[in-house]
C-alpha cells in the first residue's frame, strides 16, 4: 500500500512538472528536437532528397533565399538512401537517428519525457563528474558538448574544439561504416593514438572514472549509442538495442553534428542579429568560416532555443565561391561520403576545409556569443573570465527591425 502512494505520488509529481515546462515557453529546453521545432529533421531529409537527386557527389542543395522547410512537407516524400552495412534506410529511421545527440538514451517519449525535463531543467546544471553524469547531462552542460559543434568550458581553445569535433566524426564515421561494435569501449578508447581520437579518450574511457570502473557488463564501443532507458523514474538500468540502431545513431550523430555547427547559439559565423522589440536572436544560416565555438553553460537558455528555430538561409549561402558548404549540401556530402565508403580521411578532410573551416582571425578560446548573455549588451560571461586574453571590444551584434 505504502509503495503504491509512493509511486501514486511520484506520478503526480512528474505530471506538475510537465505542466510547469509545457507553460514556460520562454525556458524551453535547449535543443529544439521533436515534438518541438524538428529542424534537425528537416535539414536531412532535405540533403536526403539532394543526394538522391544526383548522381555523383552533391554540388548544390539550395539555389535560393529562403527558409528550412518545414518537417511534415518532406517527411512524406520518398527516400531512396542506401549505404553499406546498413543497406536501405527509410525516411523514419534517418529522422530518429539524427534526434540521437539531444536524446542519447531515448527519453523522449510518453513515459519518460518528464524524467528528461527534470534533468534538462534541473539535475543536469549542477553535475560536472563527467560521463557518471549520463550521456544527456554531459554532452548538454559537460565535456561531450562536441557532439554538439560546441566548447565544454570557456577555458577551451577553439582550436581544441575544432580537433575534438573531427575526432569525434572520425569515429562515427567507423561506427557507422561497420566497424565491430563488439570491441571493448575502454580499451578501444585508451589505445587511440594523443594527436588523434586519443584526445577523446580522457572523458570517454577515464583510467578511474566511469564507464572503465563501472560495476556490470562492460561497455562496448556501441553501447553508448544502444542505450534505451524505459524506466519513468531512474536511468540506472537501461536497455540496449540493436546493431543497426546503434549504427543508424552514429550516421544521426554526424549529421546533428554538421547541422549544429551553423546554428547562431552553437559558432559564431559572421555576426548575430537580435529583435530590437524582446531582444530574441534571429536564427539563420550564415556560410561563413567559424569565428569561435561557444558553451552553452553561460548562456541563457531562452536565447539559445530562439536561435535553434527553422533558421533562414542568408545570401552568404548563395555565391559560387563561398567559403564553406551550406548544412543542407555539407549534410548531402557527408552521406555521399558514407554511401561511397570514401573513409575517414576523406570524412574530415571535407569537413576541415569546407565545414568546420576556422576564420583567420579566429577568437582564441571559447565564448557564450554576444547575443546569448541574459540581458542586451551584456560582456560574454567567457570573455570577462578571460580577459588578459582578450581585450574587451563592443559585441559584435545587428539589429533586426522588421520582425522576419
Amino acid at each position: 500500500m505504502l509503495v503504491s502512494s509512493l509511486r501514486s505520488f511520484s506520478i503526480a509529481l512528474l505530471a506538475i512538472i510537465v505542466v510547469g515546462l509545457v507553460a514556460a515557453p520562454r525556458t524551453a529546453l535547449p535543443y529544439k528536437i521533436t515534438p518541438l521545432k524538428r529542424v534537425h529533421e528537416a535539414l536531412t531529409l532535405m540533403a536526403s532528397d539532394c543526394l538522391s537527386s544526383q548522381e555523383a557527389r552533391p554540388s548544390i542543395c539550395v539555389s535560393s533565399r529562403s527558409a528550412v522547410r518545414d518537417y511534415k512537407v518532406v517527411q512524406d516524400e520518398t527516400l531512396a538512401l542506401k549505404v553499406p552495412v546498413l543497406g536501405a534506410i527509410s525516411r523514419k529511421e534517418l529522422a530518429e537517428a539524427v534526434r540521437w545527440p539531444d536524446d542519447p538514451t531515448r527519453e523522449v517519449a510518453v513515459k519518460t519525457i518528464a524524467k528528461f525535463g527534470v534533468k534538462m531543467k534541473f539535475q543536469c546544471k549542477s553535475l560536472t563528474g563527467g560521463l557518471r553524469d549520463g550521456l544527456l547531462c554531459s554532452s548538454h552542460y559537460g565535456p561531450l558538448q562536441y557532439w554538439h559543434a560546441m566548447a565544454s568550458s570557456c577555458e577551451e581553445s577553439t582550436v581544441e574544439t575544432q580537433g575534438k569535433v573531427l575526432a569525434w566524426a572520425e569515429f562515427l564515421y567507423e561506427v557507422a561504416a561497420g566497424a565491430d561494435l563488439n570491441q571493448p569501449h575502454c580499451e578501444y578508447w585508451q589505445a587511440q593514438p594523443k594527436e588523434g581520437k586519443g584526445k577523446l579518450a580522457a572523458v570517454l574511457a577515464p583510467d578511474d572514472g566511469f564507464p572503465c570502473n563501472k560495476d556490470g557488463a562492460p561497455w562496448v564501443i556501441g553501447t553508448p549509442f544502444s542505450l534505451k532507458c524505459p524506466n519513468p523514474f531512474s536511468s540506472l538500468n537501461c536497455d540496449v538495442l540493436s546493431e543497426r540502431a546503434a549504427r543508424l545513431s552514429a550516421l544521426g550523430a554526424l549529421l546533428h553534428m554538421v547541422q549544429d555547427s551553423y546554428a547562431q547559439g552553437h559558432t559564431t559565423r559572421g555576426s548575430c542579429e537580435i529583435y530590437v522589440k524582446d531582444g530574441r536572436p534571429l536564427s539563420k544560416i550564415e556560410c561563413r568560416p567559424i569565428s569561435q565555438f561557444y558553451t552553452y553553460d553561460k548562456q541563457a537558455e531562452w536565447k539559445h532555443s530562439e536561435a535553434d528555430a527553422p533558421p533562414q538561409i542568408e545570401s552568404s549561402c548563395l555565391s559560387g565561391s563561398t567559403e564553406v558548404d551550406d548544412p543542407i549540401l555539407a549534410s548531402a556530402i557527408v552521406l555521399w561520403i558514407v554511401q561511397q565508403q570514401k573513409g575517414t580521411t576523406a570524412l574530415t578532410d571535407y569537413l576541415k576545409e569546407r565545414v568546420f573551416l576556422l576564420a583567420k582571425h579566429h577568437k582564441p578560446q571559447a565564448g557564450t556569443g554576444d547575443c546569448f548573455a541574459e540581458q542586451l549588451m551584456q560582456i560574454d560571461k567567457c570573455r570577462v573570465k578571460n580577459v588578459s586574453e582578450e581585450r574587451l571590444s563592443a559585441p559584435n551584434i545587428s539589429f533586426n527591425r522588421t520582425g522576419r
